[in-house]
């Protein structure tokens, strides 16, 4: 018994093997190349279409970015111009002074010092160096004090 389930079990192996060898597709049937025609043939680009589809589109970004190019170097030119013309006075470019935050000596009278804040002369005679003082005169006596020097 054990014979014949091998047995089967080989012919029905055999059977299914046969069949999907059956069902698998042929090559097709191809008349033989002649070779006179295939040195005759022109090369074919597939690609042909799409490359001068894309140079075409590359000679409209060059001409794009000239373009732009050019308009960005006549608006520097321009800006350019508009500085030579703001740059054309002979007058030295007044330089405003400001304020220091240290009271100086007043060379005219001994004993003074000129408010950094104000710009008034404090008498600060009797009073030793380094002490803050504030100028009775100054509208903001909270904020504006200064050291004697």
């Amino acid at each position: 018994m054990k014979d014949l389930i091998s047995l089967r079990n080989f012919l029905a192996m055999l059977l299914t093997g046969v069949f999907l060898v059956s069902c698998s597709p042929y090559p097709p049937n191809r008349p033989p190349m002649d070779p006179a025609l295939i040195l005759a043939a022109e090369p074919v680009n597939p690609r042909g279409q799409m490359q001068t589809e894309l140079e075409r589109q590359a000679e409209a970004n060059r001409k794009r970015l000239a373009a732009e190019e050019e308009s960005d170097a006549e608006v520097l030119r321009k800006k350019q111009e508009a500085i030579k013309e703001t740059e054309v006075s002979d007058q030295p470019p007044v330089v405003e002074k400001k304020p220091s935050k240290y009271p100086t000596a007043v060379p005219t009278r001994k004993g003074f010092v000129e408010n950094p804040y104000t710009g008034n002369e404090v008498d600060v005679r009797g009073i030793p160096g380094g002490r803050l003082v504030v100028d009775p005169e100054d509208p903001n006596q909270l904020t504006n004090k200064f050291r004697v020097p």
